[in-house]
């Protein structure tokens, strides 16, 4: 380059063209102050020679590359001031030198620096369909036409939202003209591309899948092919070809795992496993991308959904396990308070809740969604959720309030049949039956097929009258029940009522008639698991405990045991206490825990749970859950569990540490209702007795004697130790009077 500069000097003796390639050669090799200083010159010197429109090109084309530099050194002032003195040089080619062979190419120049400094969309976008406008006008064959064209397409197609036609339209108008007037442009590909993409969003679905199918004959190679994988295989998911989606979104991952989309297809691959129900094969996936991407905030330009987190915790409890699901729900909660599907969140917790029993949660969470949501259907939700708790609880004024509002919440007139029929159900269940009867009038004028809902209305008011003990009136209802709906869960619920009825009425051998013959009858039906209950329940209290075993067992199987599995599962558990099949008793009671940690029984069937082990002579096992039982403990249980504490050791044979453990119960613990502290006080003595610990001994039983008396029962067993000792008769008393 310097030789060929020093030829051209000594070939010319025109100083003005010596300096004209020398600004250019500082152009070249990239001393742009130089050669904005070397241009300023000849034009300050040369007047208005035959160059000086390409002068004026150099010397603002150097400006722009001064600012490029300035941008790279983060120097941002000083490239908008160079910028702006660009320009200025610049826009003098356009007005003066109209006929410069570059004068597209400054204009385009100049359109670019006014687009940068645009920061409105919409202001933008307006610009570029007045320069597109002006250059089919100026330069009808521009090489920038189709750049423009493309940006201008791109401007609609980048703020197309879902509900946007207007602009997606637009953008497809552009994409096609490309398509059809620039067939040699390099935007070509792109154009075609989206032209699919376009239609797509227009849900025309069919067109936007043939136009793909075109695209991927026609170029084969094209880089859009990853995009256009990912775009097909949503296409075959919505047609219900999942195998076909899958595999273009594995040919991503095969093909194309160089780019960005390959962890896009992952996720997808991951959302239509989610959608198709295969939760599992998308918790592996999720979790794989997790593993990559901890935080799911994007890598190698793609940004990934936060809602990850939500599928996951959708997908494990579709799976039925609840406790990962509510971890990872919070963690959403925790992490996401501003997404806009926080209130899936929040309901998910509350489901959970409300299936553990934790009540007081659930409705907390279900107002909180009252309160906060803005989304009408998470609304309607909610307020079925906490009309349904309080039906449940029997407390039918408060529930039926929220069934009204449920109803209002309604999508349509399908959804709200259901919170209308169950506020009718609470009005029969306060026994208000005119107001019912006149809702009921209103409720069959204005929905279609009633008639599942006018047997349910039936089936209350049968059950008000069974139990308020008017047998009569319940007999009547329910076989007016059974009658009205053969071959129905109706007629079901009749037969299952008028077992009731005569069970309570001491009908017991045409009660029992009726309802052993149910299950058989009814295998599948939800009144098998109540004939069940029911006949557990009366075996149990005739002390037919194997019988009564059997039924609740057969509801544990049950596939609609629905609400009845908990009650059948404690009623289980007690039954195995009673037999004293600890064993059993302590699987049983761990099931309950599992599936319900957050019921009110929970803390006793935890304490039940350590009396099991101890009952099975498990002694260490117990000690530990007692021990871990007693931070949590209330005031009427800490004195229980102390005591237990104490048994267990006594009955491993460790009397010295027993005796003091008894001894807690009375000096650390808060008072109760159940006499712990003296039933431990006492069994502290027989402890000290054994010992050989007399005087101890005797200072604990005379203790018992002086606080509740020598008439009272342990009164009496403590002062019948003290006449032993005193006799010098060393044996020990129990509580129930036996000596050992």
């Amino acid at each position: 380059q310097i030789s060929g500069l020093l030829g051209k000097f000594i070939a010319t003796k025109d100083s003005g063209n010596w300096d004209f390639e020398l600004g250019k050669f500082y152009f070249q090799i990239k001393d742009f102050p130089n050669a904005v200083e070397t241009f300023k010159k000849i034009l300050s010197e040369s007047g208005n020679g035959p160059d000086r429109g390409e002068i004026i090109y150099y010397l603002g084309l150097s400006y722009s590359k001064m600012a490029d530099k300035s941008v790279l050194k983060n120097e941002i002032q000083k490239s908008t001031a160079y910028l702006d003195r660009a320009a200025v040089w610049l826009r003098q080619i356009p007005e003066s030198f109209s006929d410069f062979k570059k004068v597209e190419n400054v204009e385009f120049m100049l359109a670019e620096m006014e687009l940068d400094t645009l920061f409105s969309p919409g202001k933008k976008q307006t610009r570029l369909l007045e320069l597109y406008a002006r250059w089919q006008e100026k330069f009808p064959e521009g090489k920038y036409s189709d750049l423009l064209l493309i940006q201008l397409a791109d401007s609609y197609f980048e703020k197309t939202t879902e509900n946007d036609s207007v602009s997606t339209s637009a953008a497809l108008n552009y994409y096609r003209q490309i398509v059809g007037d620039y067939p040699e442009s390099i935007y070509f590909e792109k154009a075609n591309f989206h032209t699919a993409a376009a239609l797509n969003y227009l849900g025309q679905d069919s067109a936007a899948f043939a136009d793909l199918n075109a695209f991927f004959e026609a170029y084969p190679k094209s880089e859009f092919i990853p995009a256009a994988l990912l775009l097909r295989s949503k296409l075959h998911n919505k047609f219900g070809n999942m195998e076909t989606s899958i595999q273009d979104l594995q040919r991503i991952e095969l093909e194309y795992f160089y780019s960005p989309l390959a962890l896009q297809a992952q996720l997808e691959l991951a959302n239509t496993r989610f959608e198709n129900g295969d939760y599992q094969s998308a918790l592996d996936i999720y979790k794989e991308l997790q593993n990559n991407l901890p935080e799911f905030s994007g890598k190698n330009g793609v940004a990934f959904d936060l809602s990850i987190g939500l599928r996951e915790a959708r997908a494990y409890e579709n799976l039925g396990e609840d406790s990962k699901a509510l971890e990872r729900y919070v963690l959403f909660v925790q992490h996401n308070p501003e997404h806009k599907r926080l209130d899936e969140a929040l309901l998910g917790v509350a489901r959970i809740a409300l299936r553990q029993e934790n009540f007081a949660f659930a409705k907390e969470y279900y107002q909180g969604i009252l309160k906060h949501s803005s989304q009408v259907r998470y609304k309607f939700e909610a307020q079925l959720a906490l009309a349904d708790m309080l039906f449940k609880e029997g407390l039918n004024a408060q529930a039926r309030s929220h069934y009204i509002s449920a109803g209002q919440f309604a999508r349509d007139i399908e959804q709200e049949k259901y919170p209308v029929s169950q506020a009718i159900k609470c009005l029969i269940k306060q026994h208000k039956f005119a107001d019912a009867d006149l809702a009921i009038k209103s409720f069959k004028k204005k929905y279609k097929e009633t008639k599942q809902e006018e047997a349910q209305f039936l089936l209350e008011r049968a059950n008000i009258y069974l139990a308020t003990k008017n047998f009569e009136l319940a007999e009547k209802a329910f076989k007016k029940l059974k009658k009205d709906n053969k071959n129905t869960e109706f007629a079901a619920r009749g037969e299952f009522g008028l077992g009731a009825v005569y069970l309570i009425s001491k009908h017991a051998e045409d009660a029992l008639k009726i309802l052993t013959a149910i299950p058989a009858k009814y295998p599948d039906s939800e009144v098998a698991v109540l004939t069940y209950f029911n006949l557990g329940d009366f075996y149990y209290k005739s002390q037919q405990i194997p019988n009564a075993i059997s039924a609740f067992k057969q509801i544990l199987k049950h596939p609609k045991s629905g609400d009845t599995y908990p009650k059948a599962l404690l009623y289980l558990i007690q039954c195995y206490n009673d037999s004293r099949l600890w064993d059993q008793e302590i699987i049983a009671t761990r099931e309950y825990l599992d599936k319900y940690p957050f019921s009110k029984k929970s803390f006793r069937k935890k304490i039940d749970l350590a009396q099991a082990l101890l009952n099975l002579k498990e002694y260490s096992r117990a000690i530990d859950h007692f021990l871990k039982l007693r931070p949590f403990a209330g005031q009427q249980t800490e004195a229980e569990i102390q005591f237990y504490i104490g048994q267990c050791y006594r009955e491993k044979g460790d009397l010295e540490r027993a005796s003091a453990e008894y001894l807690k119960v009375k000096y650390l613990t808060k008072p109760s209702k159940l006499p712990w502290h003296v039933t431990a006080l006492f069994e502290a003595g027989r402890c000290l007795l054994k010992l050989k610990e007399t005087e101890a001994a005797k200072t604990v039983f005379m203790r018992i004697v002086k606080e509740h008396g020598s008439e009272s029962n342990f009164g009496r067993f403590a002062q019948k130790q003290l006449d032993d000792l005193k006799n010098n008769n060393f044996s020990v008393t129990s509580k129930n009077g036996s000596t050992n």
